[in-house]
């Protein structure tokens, strides 16, 4: 998936219902975070000017998302296993 760049929020069709939240954000950068083709998450920044997010800012995101998505495997990763284990522990008491 491709990272979004919403403007404003006001303007953009698909978005505009997003401003009735109440939320004080006018643009937004949305960067998916994806493992293999697999959704993980999604970055998603604002700002409360309109038109405030440029490329740079799109690339840096993007970079980022590359960098933290394998963190955030890692870290799931790990509670899963801790859970394993604590199922197993549990299971061989008995």
């Amino acid at each position: 998936s491709a990272p979004v760049l919403i403007e404003d929020l006001k303007t953009n069709a698909q978005f505009k219902d997003a401003a009735s939240l109440g939320l004080n954000v006018a643009a937004m950068l949305l960067v998916p975070l994806v493992n293999h083709r697999s959704p993980l998450g999604l970055l998603a920044l604002g700002h409360q000017e309109p038109c405030h997010f440029k490329l740079a800012h799109l690339n840096l995101a993007t970079s980022v998302s590359i960098q933290v998505t394998p963190a955030i495997l890692n870290c799931l990763l790990r509670e899963d296993s801790a859970m394993r284990s604590r199922h197993t522990r549990k299971f061989v008491r008995f």
